[in-house]
């Protein structure tokens, strides 16, 4: 897992262990209230010790005749206080009812605070553990073509190798790629957003790479060593482009998307190339970023 989704995942844990404490919180200030109430009422409450004091003996509490027995007479202590109690509450009720409607309101404020903060956390998970498509290189594959008069050449066609960077699996993916050989510079407000052919569709299990289509696409001509000198000397200029739109395996969550957009390189001598000596004559590609359209999701919409 990359060190930024790792660290997603600690905070979501420590996220959902502050909500477990904060419940925790919330049934202790519950307990405390109580003890404060029972405490109030056999201290400050003149109708509760009134009640207590008139209550019949076998009720308060004085047990001549129980002295031998402590469990009976813990038992019609506790009844006769809780009859004072009801009695004492039904006194106070409009106060009583003021209090608890206080009460159940702050608790529900919490209630609602915890569920926000579950969600949070879930959509946190969700986003450490979810599925990111990345073009992480490009892959120039050859093909060898013969001339008219007999002579071998070796064309080009590029194509982005993909990875899933994430723990899960992608669903529903389409990926797709073009490209461009042109005089100028790709101007800002070149279409690079709309899809010309059929986009692709597959499944990029965790962790794994795949490679997208090529360009230039099969059915058209590849890229022979001359338009390759062109762009080396700098009197032309290559792009690729594409994206990939995928969902993740979580119910619920929006279709991603990534995209990129590459000004191809070409460094040495195309004619040097030979597959047996790959880099003979210094010949390679290599590629850099072009425009705002590099980006994921909403950055990318």
């Amino acid at each position: 897992m990359p060190s930024g989704y790792w660290r997603a995942f600690r905070k979501a844990a420590r996220e959902r262990l502050g909500s477990n404490q904060r419940i925790i919180q919330i049934i202790i200030t519950y307990f405390i209230l109580v003890i404060i109430f029972q405490y109030s009422e056999r201290h400050y409450s003149q109708y509760f010790q009134h009640c207590i004091s008139q209550s019949p003996d076998y009720i308060r509490g004085q047990y001549s005749n129980r002295k031998n027995n402590i469990f009976a007479a813990i038992f019609f202590r506790a009844f006769g206080d809780f009859g004072c109690t009801l009695r004492t509450l039904d006194i106070h009720s409009n106060l009583i009812t003021a209090f608890a409607t206080l009460l159940l309101a702050y608790i529900s404020i919490e209630l609602v605070r915890a569920t926000g903060r579950q969600a949070l956390i879930t959509r946190q998970s969700h986003e450490a553990r979810r599925a990111y498509m990345f073009v992480t290189q490009i892959k120039p594959e050859w093909e060898q073509i013969v001339l008219p008069d007999g002579m071998k050449i070796y064309c080009w066609r590029i194509r982005p190798e993909w990875e899933n960077t994430g723990d899960t699996p992608t669903r529903g993916l389409r990926i797709y790629t073009d490209g461009i050989l042109t005089t100028e510079l790709l101007p800002d407000n070149h279409d690079i957003r709309t899809a010309i052919v059929p986009e692709g569709t597959g499944l990029s299990p965790p962790h794994s790479k795949m490679q997208g289509g090529p360009f230039p696409r099969f059915g058209t001509p590849s890229l022979t060593p001359d338009e390759l000198i062109k762009v080396r000397e700098g009197n032309a200029f290559l792009y690729i482009w594409g994206w990939a739109k995928y969902r993740d395996v979580f119910r619920g969550t929006p279709e991603h998307i990534t995209r990129f957009c590459f000004r191809i390189n070409v460094l040495g001598d195309p004619y040097a190339f030979s597959p047996a000596a790959p880099h003979q004559g210094g010949f390679g590609f290599n590629y850099l970023h072009h425009g705002s359209d590099n980006a994921i999701d909403e950055d990318a919409t």
